[in-house]
């Protein structure tokens, strides 16, 4: 019987999911049997990610975007149509190998092109319009190349895994932190902070609301070679800083969709990952949706707001709003019956 990768925990209240979350508990601490109280920097390498929806899969947006997706589905069609009429010596290497195999796997393979040069073409006028804008970016112009080269490039050095340095270069960090729909997967190393945004996404949500709120762990120390962990310097964007950002990186991503046809989540790929020496199961908390509102109640009063994530006057406003009219507007309330 194959086990699940993550370890369920099912909490009723919001002050029972806060305290399953916070890192001083010693539910985060290192198991093994030579851990001492003083052994603080082990779960400090603990990673955080909230999900509106428990039922999601950890699935990077492209990825979710392959199967039906307008934009990718068009994309799809478009580089089919470069593929077929490329030029003699334009990715020969690569044409030559692929006419010699499965049909289905040619197909897979340019859908995987597809795939990658969607999200390359999201991040390049991300660079674009920013740097005109005037904003200050990393310097990205030596990964910036013509759509050409790209393919190119990328088809190349799929054979040899040599494209972990397209995607984790700084400025595609940064336009997944800003909300680009590409194939980074979101976490934080705060869990109240993660705690947070699902709260904070269900509250908003106008579709169908969910039954449950998720907080997802995962010790970095479980990921193996095959997946990275991704920071832009903090120094650089004020938000990724007040949100201790980090993002997540599945080099065998491509691998995978040739072999199966579809991307991976990382529920996937973490199957069977345990962590052996120090006995860390990956975790799944979960929260009714009909506490959303008393959880970001109870992170308020522990500084953790809008206001606090997204520092700016615009998040103070949009914080205080929530207050007036959310389960947290009792200061209100109490001034008046001053």
């Amino acid at each position: 019987m194959q086990l699940s990768a993550f370890e369920l925990r099912q909490c009723q209240t919001a002050s029972e999911f806060l305290a399953a979350l916070r890192l001083s508990s010693e539910d985060w601490r290192d198991q093994s049997p030579g851990w001492t109280r003083h052994d603080v920097d082990f779960q400090r390498h603990w990673l955080f990610r909230g999900q509106r929806d428990a039922t999601w899969r950890l699935l990077p947006t492209s990825f979710r975007h392959d199967s039906g997706s307008v934009s990718i589905n068009n994309t799809y069609q478009d580089l089919a149509r470069v593929w077929a009429t490329v030029e003699e010596n334009d990715l020969r290497l690569e044409r030559n190998e692929l006419e010699s195999l499965d049909i289905h796997y040619r197909q897979r393979f340019i859908r995987m092109l597809a795939s990658a040069f969607l999200d390359f073409s999201l991040v390049r006028e991300f660079a674009l319009l920013a740097d005109s804008l005037g904003y200050h970016l990393p310097d990205f112009r030596r990964w910036l190349v013509e759509p050409r080269k790209f393919l190119h490039d990328y088809a190349r050095k799929h054979y040899d895994d040599g494209n972990a340095s397209v995607w984790t270069h700084p400025i595609v960090a940064l336009a997944r932190h800003h909300g680009m729909p590409i194939r980074l997967l979101d976490w934080t190393q705060n869990p109240l902070f993660a705690a947070f945004f699902a709260a904070m996404d269900a509250v908003n949500c106008k579709e169908d609301v969910a039954q449950e709120i998720v907080v997802f762990a995962i010790h970095s120390t479980v990921l193996n070679s095959e997946f990275m962990v991704v920071q832009v310097p903090h120094h650089e964007n004020a938000f990724l800083q007040a949100q201790q950002g980090v993002l997540v990186f599945d080099q065998k991503a491509d691998h995978w969709f040739l072999e199966y046809g579809v991307f991976p989540c990382l529920e996937d790929r973490m199957q069977g990952r345990f962590h052996y020496e120090h006995k860390l199961p990956s975790r799944k908390i979960t929260l009714p949706t009909t506490e959303a509102r008393e959880l970001l109640r109870l992170l308020a009063l522990e500084g953790v707001s809008q206001a606090h994530l997204f520092p700016s006057l615009d998040s103070v406003a949009a914080t205080i709003k929530t207050r007036i009219s959310g389960a947290d507007s009792y200061p209100f309330v109490q001034a008046l019956d001053e």
